[in-house]
């Protein structure tokens, strides 16, 4: 086995996808000059600023994850390559320029430089398609462990980190998913709550975030490292560069933004399909949490769920309604009184196949209508009888609850999902206190 914390043999389909995601090459002239995210975008190998040695290098790298060929391969195949194009002064030893600034340094791409390239990009492609699985497998598996190799190589903080359980998507793995610096074997275990009695673990207290200052020796910007990762390693590169990953980073950039691009945003988005799974993917992992009886500590954690379509957004601007943002999100809190049916009457209690689609209403509505009385959108589709609909009750403008994260997020606005019920289609139509604002049952 060519590293230790997953099986060269085999060839990971999410693992290939990922490195194949990478949008092109981009040369560098130290390592430092692309920064944590960017090593998801493009392919890179600090020092190396031929765009022919950085292909050849990909090409095996590619064929390292799609193969499952050794690292003695890996190097055989690198040096062949190198030799047949006439870069064989890569693997003696090398001058390189950087354009900017006339600066040299000598490049060698010897036995222990071509180990480092291998197992970084084996083990951030094998970590992004893990990370993939993970997401995918919330539901059923909504915990995830850190695992250390437990022996003489292994760094103090990682062995400290060892049985750390946390929900898949608890906001320390942001910054804390292997691989968490060079040569760093350290992994992530999915469990199920059967899982962890058979283990006997607990899910953790939330483990504190330390940092320390430092100095990017290529830029110049101070940056705040985690305690225990090295530079350049402290961020998820699953979320980062997975498909799952992107349609997140979208949804956030979407929630924060102003109301009429968050809902164009949206508007977009709905063509594509990948960022409605991604909702979808977020709401069972959150519905599938709170019916475990998450913590309190959990209830203000909240995902987007859909988005004002930019149509309604403009039909409300005459009646006085600006705002402002598009996104509709739901707290756990809420959606415990909605699994719990405490809401409204008994007969207007959700089914669980309602509950379970609860995203569909919000992601593809047939109507909404504004309350004029008590000021809110109601979002609305046809079902699950005849004569009823099912309806959404959105409050406008509402502050957020959350804690931690970006501060730009905490304070904008939000639209909450507050409650859902079903009701019959002529209580909705024919009461003149609701003002169809977009589409029509």
């Amino acid at each position: 086995m060519a590293a230790a914390g997953w099986d060269a043999s085999v060839a990971p389909t999410e693992a290939v996808a990922f490195f194949r995601r990478k949008a092109g090459l981009k040369p560098s002239f130290r390592w430092a000059e692309m920064w944590q995210q960017e090593h998801a975008k493009a392919f890179t190998v600090a020092g190396v600023m031929q765009m022919d040695v950085l292909q050849a290098i990909r090409e095996v790298v590619d064929a390292s994850l799609d193969e499952g060929i050794t690292l003695q391969e890996f190097k055989r195949r690198v040096r062949a390559k190198l030799v047949a194009g006439g870069f064989a002064d890569y693997l003696t030893g090398t001058t390189v320029t950087k354009p900017e600034t006339g600066e040299e340094r000598e490049v060698r791409l010897g036995s222990r430089r071509l180990r480092t390239i291998f197992d970084t990009n084996l083990r951030t492609s094998y970590a992004a398609g893990h990370w993939e699985h993970f997401t995918e497998t919330t539901g059923s598996r909504p915990f995830l462990r850190y695992v250390a190799i437990l022996d003489a190589r292994t760094r103090p903080q990682h062995r400290a980190w060892h049985n750390t359980v946390l929900p898949v998507d608890h906001p320390w793995w942001d910054t804390h998913a292997p691989p968490n610096g060079w040569n760093c074997r350290c992994t992530l275990q999915s469990l199920s709550k059967r899982d962890l009695n058979r283990l006997g673990l607990a899910v953790s207290p939330s483990p504190p975030i330390v940092t320390r200052s430092w100095t990017n020796p290529s830029t110049g910007e101070v940056v705040e490292v985690p305690v225990g990762i090295d530079p350049g390693f402290g961020y998820n590169v699953g979320k980062t560069g997975s498909a799952s990953g992107a349609a997140d980073a979208y949804l956030k950039r979407a929630s924060t933004a102003e109301a009429a691009i968050g809902a164009r945003m949206m508007d977009a988005a709905a063509r594509t399909g990948a960022v409605d799974h991604e909702i979808e993917r977020q709401y069972a992992a959150l519905l599938e949490r709170v019916r475990a009886r998450a913590g309190k500590e959990e209830q203000t954690q909240a995902v987007v769920l859909g988005a004002i379509p930019s149509d309604a957004l403009t039909a409300l601007d005459p009646l006085g309604v600006k705002p402002g943002s598009a996104a509709v999100t739901l707290r756990a809190k809420e959606l415990a009184h909605l699994a719990d049916g405490k809401w409204d009457h008994v007969t207007q209690q959700l089914t669980t196949e309602l509950l379970d689609g609860l995203p569909s209403v919000l992601l593809e509505p047939t109507a909404i209508y504004f309350d004029r009385e008590d000021p809110a959108l109601l979002f609305v589709r046809p079902g699950p009888g005849e004569d009823q609909v099912t309806k959404v009750i959105v409050r406008l403008d509402q502050k957020r609850k959350t804690k931690g994260g970006d501060a730009r997020a905490r304070r904008a606005p939000i639209n909450s999902l507050r409650t859902a019920s079903v009701i019959t289609k002529q209580s909705l139509v024919g009461d003149r206190r609701y003002e169809l604002v977009w589409g029509a049952l």
